[in-house]
């Protein structure tokens, strides 16, 4: 399932689903004060980070950052289930793995929306774990849009476990709705 790090899950949430949980996001920005320059992953309450510290949609690339100890709407916390159960649903076998399992016990589970308000680089290639873990470490990416017809450009490319550099809207056709479920020590 894992050979070369990530596994598609198509039409994960239906085009209204992701609509609703995009304009919660968008609500979220349009009435949060809680923006910052710097990133604190590890917050027990949602905030927004911001490149230039303001939030202007379609000015400034933002980042939401979700602790999912925080309410929200019903829809929003059943996403947020589905995807941890089936997380875990993947990882249960690796848990007897006692090193795996101090491992996983030690990530943080958060959701992160990221909208690129102008053209930009993009980020530095890098990966999210740099340690060894004796199985895949998993993070999920979930697309609130339409590659191609809400956004051009801000491809994702995936380096594999082989080597290979694989452009994850061109190549795997990805949709809004659809799930990208990739080891956290691939570089993309």
């Amino acid at each position: 399932l894992f050979r070369s790090g990530y596994t598609v899950k198509k039409g994960f949430l239906s085009p209204g689903e992701a609509d609703a949980y995009r304009v919660e996001c968008e609500e979220f920005l349009a009435n949060s004060t809680a923006v910052y320059r710097k990133i604190h992953r590890y917050c027990k309450h949602d905030y927004i980070w911001s490149e230039d510290g303001k939030v202007v949609p379609g000015v400034f690339t933002y980042r939401i950052y979700q602790s999912l100890t925080c309410k929200r709407s019903k829809p929003t916390e059943e996403i947020f289930q589905r995807m941890l159960s089936l997380r875990d649903r993947i990882e249960g076998t690796w848990l007897s793995n006692a090193q795996y399992r101090k491992i996983r016990q030690d990530q943080y589970d958060y959701a992160q929306v990221t909208s690129y308000g102008k053209p930009s680089p993009g980020i530095a290639k890098h990966c999210d774990y740099q340690g060894k873990a004796p199985y895949p470490l998993l993070q999920c990416l979930i697309f609130l849009t339409r590659p191609g017809v809400d956004y051009t450009g801000g491809d994702l490319i995936l380096y594999t476990k082989g080597g290979d550099k694989v452009n994850v809207q061109a190549t795997l056709k990805l949709e809004k709705g659809d799930a990208l479920l990739f080891d956290k020590s691939l570089f993309h």
